[in-house]
């Protein structure tokens, strides 16, 4: 049954704005397409009912905020108005500058999988976002899959970090004090991607920000998480399953089947302390040594767009939908072809990108940057099996953990990959 609409469609705020149709719809806020009659231009209104959670005033004072700042990275959306209308007190609007599709749904149109290439893009573009996020004293606390949202127009490959009804101070801007350490509820956001002190009820700072992207990204490159899907009575029952889980599986177990990069980024984030910085520097440079060394071009060629005579066209239409005018020769949702042409020869992965210099040891063999005790804390519990039942994990026997933290050995990971995009091709043919 489709819930009732906040605001019916047609409806004019400040006879500026007329609402076209709900494009979103959150338990305490809704999303509309409308067009603006001043600038014959689409936008974006979400919409609050006023005295439910009060999101939307957060939100649009953090964007306020955040777009008197300095070196703003693209990315941050524009807020064009916020406030009330007579006609409709009950509800509380903020306006701003209309985006594409999130990567949810783009991530459901390519079935399920991003490439490589198209991960590690998202990967740089969000990490430059949460820096600049928290260099202006703020955390996100709810980074998943739906606050990453595509541009539109000239800006339809920039990606957008959205959502920031969750956002909360960590610093004092005028003592530049980090606030305490304390213990907190379970916070009512998405716990699929919710760090594992979230889960603890410990009170989020930058490290969680950046644990809930390692699980956005490798959901995107693998296509799932081992909890995803987990069923329970009510929402906080699967939460805390969701935790359980995440405690007992190691990143090594649902990171085996990816370049080493990602396994060593979240042990690098789940390892920060409270209130210690991040190296964002290191991170980004760690996804962009992998990127330069598949030899891919940073040509925002993302898996969703297609080349045709005119050059690159998405096939997702400016309002988010998919593009019916498009040929009959562009992607088929979740085939996963697409034009990488021959410069994607077979390769030898490098070794490990370097690591901060207290993560490395030198070893007999006289190899370095290979990560120490960095990772799961006290991760000799995890070796004696104390937090992981081998029985239940997912074909444990045939693919033991990495209990000493060691690098796997080179794969050729673009062998793989054209090895999965001839079967498709070869399987696409096969349907037509």
């Amino acid at each position: 049954m489709i819930a009732t609409q906040f605001i019916p469609d047609g409806f004019t705020l400040k006879r500026r704005w007329r609402f076209i149709r709900r494009i979103g719809q959150e338990p305490s806020s809704e999303v509309y397409t409308a067009f603006d009659f001043q600038t014959n231009a689409h936008v974006a209104v979400r919409v609050e009912v006023m005295g439910k959670m009060q999101q939307l005033s957060k939100e649009a004072s953090v964007l306020n905020f955040l777009a008197k700042q300095q070196k703003q990275p693209p990315g941050i959306p524009k807020v064009i108005w916020t406030g009330t209308d007579k006609s409709e007190e009950r509800c509380g609007f903020l306006v701003t500058e209309h985006l594409g599709p999130s990567l949810a749904m783009l991530l459901r149109y390519c079935g399920g999988r991003f490439r490589l290439k198209t991960v590690l893009m998202i990967a740089d573009a969000t990490l430059e976002l949460i820096e600049f996020l928290h260099s202006a004293n703020f955390v996100h606390r709810n980074i998943n899959l739906s606050s990453l949202i595509m541009g539109m127009y000239q800006n339809s490959h920039v990606v957008h970090l959205t959502n920031f009804g969750h956002c909360q101070l960590f610093c004092d801007p005028k003592t530049s004090c980090h606030s305490n350490y304390k213990e907190v509820k379970e916070p009512n956001i998405n716990g699929v991607y919710l760090s594992i002190n979230g889960h603890a009820g410990i009170e989020l700072s930058r490290r969680d920000d950046l644990e809930s992207l390692g699980y956005v990204l490798i959901h995107m490159l693998g296509g799932g998480l081992p909890w995803i899907g987990v069923d329970g009575t009510d929402k906080a029952f699967n939460i805390q399953k969701i935790g359980e889980r995440k405690r007992k599986f190691p990143v090594e177990l649902y990171c085996k089947e990816m370049p080493e990069e990602f396994s060593i980024y979240m042990n690098y984030v789940r390892n920060l302390a409270f209130e210690e910085k991040p190296d964002y520097f290191y991170l980004r440079k760690l996804f962009n040594r992998l990127f330069k060394s598949c030899e891919f071009e940073k040509d925002f060629v993302y898996d969703w767009v297609k080349p045709d005579e005119n050059g690159y066209r998405s096939l997702y239409n400016q309002s988010g939908v998919r593009n019916s005018m498009l040929d009959s020769q562009t992607l088929v949702p979740g085939s996963h072809v697409s034009d990488l042409g021959e410069k994607n020869a077979q390769y030898e992965k490098p070794p490990s990108p370097l690591l901060p210099k207290h993560m490395t040891y030198e070893t007999e063999d006289g190899q370095v940057n290979k990560p120490t005790t960095f990772g799961l804390q006290k991760f000799s519990k995890l070796k004696n099996g104390s937090n992981v039942d081998f029985e239940e994990a997912d074909d444990a026997e045939n693919k033991p953990l990495i209990t000493d933290l060691q690098i796997a050995k080179p794969t050729n990971y673009l062998a793989q990959y054209q090895n999965s995009e001839k079967e498709s091709e070869k399987s696409l043919d096969e349907t037509h």
